[in-house]
């Protein structure tokens, strides 16, 4: 393959390659149907906590928990769903206990101390930190107004003047 033939075959591959590869919204994810209302309502509060809003928009407010719903539901096996899905349910059942109210209706800093109960190596909890902030991250919000990601090749600058350091 010559030079230009991988010119080509390289810039036919970036126009294949669909934006949603690179960063989604709240109107690329799309229904989940793998938890229903009161489970999606605990995941929302979850990654409210993960990454509560500041001066930038928190994970909940970005839609986050639709991402890591929808991935957990096209992604993962049937196996890792059942964990994440049971684990929603167990971490109600830990607000319950310790503030005698559901998960979704606790404050921030109730919130945080239920979420602290739960160990580092839980796969639950891995699971659910890691979607959060991996969604959080490749939000269409995140990557163009912090991250100022741009395509490659990126921009093109026309008029720029050579010399010897230049021209290598």
């Amino acid at each position: 393959m010559n030079r230009r033939q991988a010119i080509g075959l390289g810039a036919a591959a970036a126009v294949a390659i669909p934006a949603g590869l690179v960063w989604w919204n709240k109107s690329k994810i799309g229904d989940s149907t793998l938890l229903n209302e009161n489970r999606q309502a605990i995941l929302a509060a979850a990654v409210d906590t993960i990454i509560p809003e500041t001066k930038t928009p928190g994970a909940k407010s970005l839609g986050v928990d639709l991402f890591v719903a929808k991935i957990v539901q096209d992604c993962l096996d049937t196996e890792k769903q059942t964990l994440f899905s049971n684990g929603l349910v167990e971490l109600d059942k830990a607000a319950k206990k310790q503030f005698s109210k559901a998960f979704k209706l606790l404050s921030p800093a109730e919130r945080i101390e239920v979420l602290k109960t739960y160990p580092e190596e839980d796969g639950f909890t891995k699971l659910l930190k890691g979607l959060t902030v991996r969604g959080y991250n490749t939000s269409e919000y995140v990557m163009t107004n912090i991250q100022h990601f741009e395509f490659i090749p990126g921009r093109y600058i026309g008029c720029v003047n050579l010399n010897k350091e230049n021209n290598a």
